[in-house]
């Protein structure tokens, strides 16, 4: 069958003999997956989750039950218990990504096909994404693959019909935006451009393939310890907006308060010489010392044994104190903020370096110490590439 010669191709490029996962929310789509998973001499875990969201999702999980036990799979039902709120899609979101990296598999198969693509570019069209956005769903990114995103949904359908299939369909599939333009919007354009759904999947791989482009050149703009300003400022706008993508995400795992209203003020208003802009949850854009830096909240005193301290990692014999400097602090004659400037620390990075204290004694990391009677306590400090004065590091000190 051509749908099933198609999937085939879609994982011919895997490694030999991969463990799998297949997402099965009970949808037309993937129960789709599903079977095909099982004609294709597959035996991947078969997870559905159960947002707790309506009365009837505890159903849909035992239909899918039901019918991996028939094709002899093994079934893991999970359930989210997502409370009502704002950003309830988002969350939603997370806490499926969640689950999909907690499996102990290679590889999680999930069904979006190419008519979710389609409606995933019109709605970010509408909100005005950049090619990032319009690059729509990645066939594969980590251990999440999509091997139906070049299928039509009819494809899917008529496979399903000719298999016997049953399935239950999700009624908020009709809701929202998401469910206007599935059911109205697209369909509205399809009958004016016959293979609209196909055609705008086409852009956005070509978009994805801009975006890799551009995204590798903004990636040169990034060094161990930020952006450097003087080349930020002489690239172009389109590599600058993602050379402060690239920072945020590998500062901070993510990129999802990212706005374009946070872009654009993030290139017109910061150079590498001074200048704050604020991300969200204590997260900052911070201008200095020629470069721009992509920072937490500055930690504040704690005492810890192993573990991390801001932009630093500590491992130690024994329980220590670790703050920032105090103003006016002074370790022997010595001002901290004059130590730590000879030390080459930078404005913006000198609230994040620790001082270490036991008893009477303090020790700027690799900087200075101050204190007699030692306690035998072995430390050691290994600071962030941004973090580290010199680009040293790991410190060790005995208090």
């Amino acid at each position: 069958m051509a749908l099933l010669e198609t999937f085939k191709s879609a994982l011919a490029a895997l490694e030999p003999g991969p463990s799998l996962a297949v997402g099965v929310s009970g949808g037309v789509d993937s129960i789709c997956l599903m079977h095909l998973c099982a004609q294709a001499g597959l035996h991947p875990l078969v997870v559905h989750l159960d947002h707790g969201l309506r009365p009837e999702s505890a159903r849909e999980g035992e239909e899918v039950a039901r019918q991996a036990a028939t094709l002899g799979l093994t079934f893991s039902g999970r359930c989210l218990k997502l409370p009502a709120g704002p950003n309830l899609a988002q969350r939603a979101r997370e806490a499926r990504l969640a689950v999909w990296d907690s499996l102990a598999v290679d590889h999680v198969l999930l069904a979006h096909h190419l008519d979710d693509q389609a409606e995933t570019v019109i709605d970010r069209l509408a909100r005005g994404a950049s090619t990032r956005g319009l690059s729509g769903i990645p066939a594969r990114r980590g251990k999440l693959l999509r091997p139906l995103l070049g299928v039509r949904r009819d494809e899917l359908l008529a496979f399903a019909r000719a298999q016997g299939l049953s399935w239950m369909e999700d009624p908020s599939n009709r809701k929202g935006t998401r469910g206007a333009i599935r059911h109205r919007v697209l369909p509205a354009l399809t009958e004016r451009r016959p293979g609209a759904a196909a055609a705008i999947a086409r852009s956005a791989r070509l978009m994805a393939q801009d975006e890799d482009l551009l995204s590798g050149l903004a990636a040169q703009l990034l060094g161990p310890q930020g952006i450097d300003a003087q080349a930020f400022s002489q690239a172009h706008p389109a590599l600058q907006r993602r050379a402060l993508v690239l920072l945020v995400e590998r500062s901070r795992g993510h990129s999802r308060e990212v706005s374009a209203a946070w872009l654009d003020a993030a290139t017109t208003h910061l150079d590498g010489t001074k200048g704050v802009l604020e991300l969200g949850d204590g997260w900052r854009l911070v201008g200095g010392d020629g470069l721009l830096r992509c920072l937490p909240a500055p930690p504040t005193q704690r005492d810890l044994r192993r573990g991390r301290w801001g932009l630093w990692s500590l491992d130690a014999t024994a329980s220590v104190t670790l703050r920032p400097y105090r103003p006016g602090e002074r370790i022997g004659a010595r001002r901290v903020v004059d130590l730590l400037r000879e030390g080459g620390v930078p404005v913006s990075l000198r609230p994040y370096h620790p001082i270490v204290e036991v008893a009477d004694q303090r020790w700027l990391a690799g900087l200075a110490f101050e204190g007699q009677d030692p306690k035998g306590i072995q430390v050691r400090l290994q600071p962030d590439p941004q973090a580290s004065p010199r680009g040293g590091g790991p410190y060790l000190w005995t208090l």
